[in-house]
């Protein structure tokens, strides 16, 4: 079995973030599957086999493992690593709200179960659209303050 380059202090990392960061610092594609039916759970980046620098296992669309491939970079990785534990798991949580529209009016509200996203109908003060227009509606959605480096 491959090693797991995932740390045990990485327990409460979120695998979207992590998906996120991957992307943004693995560069050369943007991921693939190789041989999908046979092994729908692998997922290569930023390429599969030779160009594979590492390979996300998948379980319930949660990354359980992340195992170098063919083009591993340790020193890069160890980059990647760096940014996880001083940038990623050290954020302030903290909930955005922004205004967005809609062809229909929001009456109700949904919140996503995994994401913690919501949709909110705006406040009572806020001008709708009469019968035809863009209605507001607030997204609120968690994150965390983070010192994420863009280069």
């Amino acid at each position: 079995m491959a090693e797991n380059l995932l740390r045990k202090t990485w327990a409460n990392l979120d695998s979207q973030e992590l998906r996120l960061l991957l992307n943004k610092r693995i560069v050369g594609g943007v991921g693939q599957f190789d041989d999908y039916e046979s092994n729908p759970n692998k997922f290569y980046l930023p390429l599969a086999r030779e160009s594979c620098r590492v390979a996300l296992t998948l379980k319930d669309k949660r990354i359980v493992a992340v195992e170098p491939g063919q083009a591993f970079d340790k020193a890069e990785w160890q980059k990647i690593a760096e940014e996880i534990e001083n940038s990623v798991l050290v954020g302030t949580p903290k909930v955005g709200r922004e205004y967005s529209f809609s062809g229909k009016r929001v009456t109700g509200s949904w919140r996503g179960s995994r994401s913690g996203v919501q949709i909110l109908p705006p406040p009572p003060e806020v001008p709708k659209a009469a019968n035809i227009g863009e209605n507001p509606f607030i997204l609120s959605f968690q994150s965390s303050a983070r010192r994420m480096t863009c280069g």
